[in-house]
């Protein structure tokens, strides 16, 4: 609950679900760090160590082992010294390795060990519940407070805003900056518009049917369809929600990517080419458009702005009109979401096209009497696919008119809109219809580039993987120097002399991580729709990975079948190369409370007593030649604390490549299997 009104306080106090993501994500970071589990207390800096007051994760946590280990008896694991040597040595002689043990005794008093390895004492079990009852006021109190204070963003109409000593340039002179002299000279200085091929061939389709395969049987979307578009004219496709419009324009278009196409096709009466679909443009009915592009940029693949939803309309005319289709502009529903002047602009806009010679066929979603009017045709499907009309609407819609007069419709009045009129007489309605970096990216080219042949998946993962190395390169340096030095691992470079190979296998892997994340993070995301879901999969992938890497549990401590996840994990091979290029070949000294203290054998010094177990075990007494009370500290050097964990200093190399493995190359092949498994699935 405390983390909860934290969290909403957080989400309070930004305008996006980016910004709060951000800062949630440090304050989470430095609260797992301060909690006393990573570092204990009595082991951080001091100038750090205030954030455990304002922490309540920390209190959390030192409640959590309190409760756990107060009061208790554990027995031991392991004693010192052991084996078969001193196999009838008297327990006064051997103590337990766990800090916090007693010489003689067998078992370690839970308390004492809290005490001696993370300074909690028991009595704060309550008092730090009190705390956190604090902590949940005092954040209640902070959102009610923000949420009272900061309004959110108001839902208000897109106003276009320049600015400031920005003031638009005329249309002319605009063009005129923007191509060069060598365009112009090729060009011309006359309205882009003008610039368009004039079509002379005129597209024509016949007994066009589309059937889905359903759990049920066949389905039929399109029943024997026929019609054609010539240069010149604005052809309006309408019907009701579910009689196929879309599903026509994808067929006509050569996208439909499901289902059996029946059917002909021509050109000019000669049956359409391969080269068809770069013949002709297609605008989405949903802009699919990254949402950081200016109109310039969209069109040359890069983004730094937002466009509104009359702006994202042309954009997406504008990027169909730029490859200058020869045959043919097909639009699902170009006024859908827009106003009634922003689509008489759209649709003027069309009429400017044709009056070109451009063919265009776009479906219209219950059209005012005005934009109705300013088409030249009308095929109208029925639920199932079937054609109800196709013909010329005529002037003032009479020709239309006459048609379903003559066919037993009710007379239409002069005020009454055409368009509604048609649906009513077939007694259908209209149902409006409804529809996040590299999910968007993904939108886009599912949507616009692949059906328009302009590149396939390949060249899409390897471009999304690419474009993210040079900012992994230029991130995995600022975390080296902003956490190798700092922590000091460098001071074991020097002791070792091995700075400037250290330096770099260790920036090298930082580097193969953070892509072997990118291209991890696309693995799973591509597949999938939300990025939500994408979101949590991943974290679960990388709390799973993080468990059995060596880190929580030691690999003689593991079972069989888990020991395999461990193998199977990147974490392992990651945090092996890390912790022994960082750690390796350095000694190491005890802390006070880290020494054993027991006596050795009658008779023995501490040095004769502890040899067989040094030389199995390793270590170091600190007064070997004395002849009671032995000072042991388990750990030698650095290499004793790795080989436990099954990590070794000469592993690096490997684990570097077994990293890359996991990287580019292999990812990218999972990547493009993924994407046919999901989106076979998805479809």
């Amino acid at each position: 609950m405390t983390l909860s009104m934290a969290f909403k306080t957080i989400g309070t106090c930004y305008r996006s679900h980016a910004q709060a993501v951000f800062t949630t994500a440090i304050i989470v970071l430095i609260f797992m760090m301060y909690a006393g589990f990573v570092i204990p207390p009595m082991y951080m800096v001091s100038w750090f160590q205030w954030i455990t007051y304002i922490n309540p994760v920390a209190y959390t946590y030192e409640s959590l082992i309190i409760n756990e280990f107060s009061g208790r008896i554990f027995p031991c694991a392991n004693l010192v010294p052991t084996g078969p040597s001193y196999i009838g040595t008297s327990s006064h002689n051997r103590v337990c390795s766990v800090v916090g043990s007693i010489a003689g005794f067998e078992d370690v008093l839970g308390t004492i060990y809290l005490e001696l390895r993370f300074g909690f004492q028991p009595n704060h079990l309550w008092r730090n519940m009190s705390i956190l009852f604090a902590f949940m006021a005092l954040f209640m109190s902070a959102y009610l407070a923000t949420i009272s204070r900061i309004s959110t963003e108001k839902l208000n109409g897109e106003i276009l805003l320049f600015q400031r000593g920005h003031k638009p340039q005329p249309k002319r002179q605009r063009h005129l900056e923007i191509y060069s002299g060598a365009e112009i000279r090729r060009y011309g200085n006359g309205d882009p518009i003008n610039k368009l091929h004039r079509q002379t061939s005129t597209f024509q389709w016949k007994d066009i049917c589309l059937d889905i395969k359903t759990v049920d049987g066949t389905c039929r979307i399109l029943d024997h369809v026929d019609g054609w578009v010539k240069p010149g004219t604005l052809t309006a496709l309408m019907g009701p929600s579910g009689a196929g419009k879309t599903s026509l324009l994808d067929v006509l278009a050569s996208r439909t990517s499901i289902g059996i196409v029946s059917g002909e096709s021509f050109v000019d009466g000669c049956i359409k080419d391969i080269s068809f679909q770069r013949k002709v443009g297609y605008v989405q009915q949903h802009d699919f458009h990254l949402p950081t592009m200016t109109v310039r940029e969209a069109l040359q693949f890069s983004a730094i702005m937002r466009l509104n939803i009359e702006q994202r309309k042309k954009l997406s005319m504008g990027i169909e009109l730029a490859a200058k289709p020869k045959l043919l502009l097909f639009l699902d529903e170009p006024t859908s979401g827009l106003d009634s002047s922003t689509s008489w602009e759209i649709v003027e806009l069309l009429k400017k096209i044709t009056a070109h010679g451009q063919a265009v066929l776009c479906t219209i979603h219950q059209p005012s009497m005005a934009l109705f009017q300013r088409f030249d045709r009308l095929l109208f499907l029925a639920p199932g696919g079937r054609t109800v009309y196709f013909g010329r609407i005529g002037e003032n819609c009479e020709t239309v008119k006459k048609y379903f007069e003559a066919n037993g419709a009710r007379p239409c009045p002069a005020d009454e809109n055409v368009a509604e009129w048609i649906m009513q007489t077939l007694a259908s309605s209209f149902v409006p219809q409804l529809l996040p970096n590299f999910l968007v990216q993904r939108a886009v080219f599912e949507a616009r580039e692949s059906p328009a042949k302009m590149y396939s998946w390949p060249a899409f993962i390897i471009s999304n993987i690419l474009v993210e190395v040079s900012w992994n390169t230029f991130l995995a340096i600022i975390i080296f120097l902003s956490w190798y030095y700092p922590v000091g691992m460098y001071r074991n470079a020097l002791i070792t002399k091995t700075m400037l190979e250290r330096n770099g296998v260790m920036l090298l892997l930082i580097w193969v991580y953070l892509i072997y994340a990118s291209t991890f993070g696309y693995m799973v995301q591509v597949g999938l729709e939300l990025t939500g879901t994408a979101g949590n999969l991943s974290n679960a992938a990388f709390l799973s990975s993080l468990m059995f890497c060596g880190i929580f549990s030691v690999p003689t401590a593991l079972p069989q079948v888990w020991d395999i996840v461990r193998r199977l994990s990147p974490f392992t091979y990651l945090v092996d190369g890390m912790l022994s290029v960082g750690l390796a070949n350095v000694p190491v000294k005890c802390s006070q409370n880290e020494f054993l203290h027991f006596e050795p054998v009658t008779g023995s010094s501490c040095g004769s007593y502890m040899a067989s177990y040094l030389h199995q075990a390793g270590g170091y007494l600190t007064n070997p030649s004395a002849k009671s009370r032995c000072v042991y500290c388990p750990l030698k050097d650095s290499n004793g604390f790795l080989a436990r964990a099954g990590m070794s200093y000469t592993n690096r190399w490997r684990n570097f490549c077994i990293m890359w493995a996991y990287s580019p190359e292999e990812l990218e092949g999972q990547t493009k299997a993924s994407c046919g498994v999901f989106t076979w699935f998805e479809r």
